[in-house]
């Protein structure tokens, strides 16, 4: 896009928000009447760019996204193929109503995570919940990439959150509550490898909650690991050979376009790990993909400092979003994707923050800081591979206006 364009088209908000500045009592702090409305208009932006996703998805059988859903054990064990493999059979029986048990499954996911977002760290008018709203590459991801909630790490997202909801604080857990919780972190390491980079900062949230209640951590804090496990086991079981290409079939006789299906991430699948390294390379010696991608990284630890204020500075905050940035860099060197990675992190660094942080000691938003990070929510996002700097809403309504044309 020419810069001409995108300055003019943010100069117009920027003018907006300076009208605006002059009518609000700037340095009062935000009314929770009013914060509720503006919580509830962005969530409902953020329903728009699901909504769009799951046409994209349907419409366009997106080979990144829909490929990733699809993958199975059609050409053996392989990593990501559990959702497959449970999709198959019904997709052999008709593909529509396949389709539509997927979109169920991520509609169910994205309104429950909306509900943890809304009862969680949105719920009053603090610095971290207007982080949370409207700084890059926290919510704000699903506009700046529209089909940000077709991917997995919604349901990473919702799982990890939900453990450290119901299970971190818990006195003691049954055992039918615990398989359930062995059963979804199983399930989550055959499906994405990437995001088991991120236990152990999970662990040490859970971990550091337990402590602030004086009591000690069980066994029942360590069960995201069986997701490592899982992932250990099904990578030794992998036979390299013609993965995507069995796969591929697979979906064929369903009447999917092998072409465009298997031209996205099904075709990752026979690539080794040393060949993604050495890939990563050319990513690497790119000084702008990786300005871009620093200053993206830099920009979310700044507004966390800024939200979390002196809590920051403790051991029981500070460790595990430490153990978060070493598994996110971790990532960055074998996976192109870094905006989207460093979305996760930023995610999970704020509910670590809000689960950590004393309600208490939560700071007040003013009505100029709210304006800044409205105006910064106009100005500035980053695409989920970290290349380009984009403005989420022109990126959301240009989305809009081309799947409806």
């Amino acid at each position: 896009m020419p810069i001409s364009r995108y300055v003019n088209f943010q100069s117009l908000f920027l003018g907006l928000g300076g009208v605006l500045s002059v009518s609000y009592r700037l340095k009062a702090t935000v009314s929770p009447r009013f914060w509720t409305f503006v919580r509830d208009l962005m969530l409902s932006l953020n329903v728009l760019a699901f909504l769009l996703t799951i046409a994209v998805l349907f419409l366009n059988q997106n080979p990144w996204h829909l490929g990733d859903w699809l993958t199975n054990y059609s050409g053996g064990p392989t990593r990501r193929g559990f959702f497959g493999s449970i999709l198959l059979p019904l997709g052999q029986i008709n593909k529509e109503a396949m389709l539509l048990v997927l979109f169920f499954f991520l509609g169910t996911c994205f309104v429950i995570l909306m509900g943890f977002w809304r009862a969680g760290p949105l719920a009053s008018p603090t610095r971290l919940a207007g982080v949370f709203l409207f700084a890059p590459s926290a919510i704000t991801a699903g506009l700046a990439d529209p089909q940000y909630f077709g991917r997995k790490e919604v349901l990473f997202l919702l799982v990890a959150i939900w453990w450290l909801t119901s299970t971190a604080q818990s006195p003691a857990q049954s055992n039918l509550k615990r398989l359930g919780w062995i059963c979804a972190w199983v399930i989550l390491g055959l499906n994405h490898e990437a995001f088991m980079v991120f236990i152990p900062m999970l662990i040490g949230v859970a971990i550091l909650m337990r402590w602030q209640d004086d009591k000690r951590p069980t066994v029942d804090h360590f069960i995201p690991l069986v997701s490592v496990i899982a992932f250990v086991a099904i990578s030794l079981a992998t036979v390299r050979g013609e993965i995507s290409a069995a796969v591929c079939r697979s979906w064929a006789r369903t009447g999917f376009d092998e072409q465009v299906l298997c031209s996205g991430s099904i075709a990752w699948l026979d690539k080794s790990p040393s060949s993604a390294v050495t890939m990563m390379g050319q990513f690497f010696n790119n000084s702008s993909f990786v300005l871009i991608s620093a200053i993206q990284l830099t920009l979310c630890l700044a507004l966390l400092f800024w939200a979390s204020g002196k809590a920051m500075s403790k051991p029981s905050l500070a460790s595990p979003i430490l153990l978060g940035l070493l598994g996110l860099f971790s990532l960055v060197a074998i996976s192109s994707d870094w905006g989207r990675w460093i979305s996760v992190f930023f995610q999970l660094a704020l509910f670590a923050t809000w689960f950590l942080t004393p309600k208490q000691e939560a700071r007040s938003i003013t009505n100029l800081q709210l304006l800044v990070l409205v105006l910064g929510f106009f100005v500035i996002g980053f695409s989920h591979s970290s290349g380009d700097l984009v403005s989420p809403l022109q990126t959301f309504i240009q989305f809009a206006v081309n799947r409806l044309n």
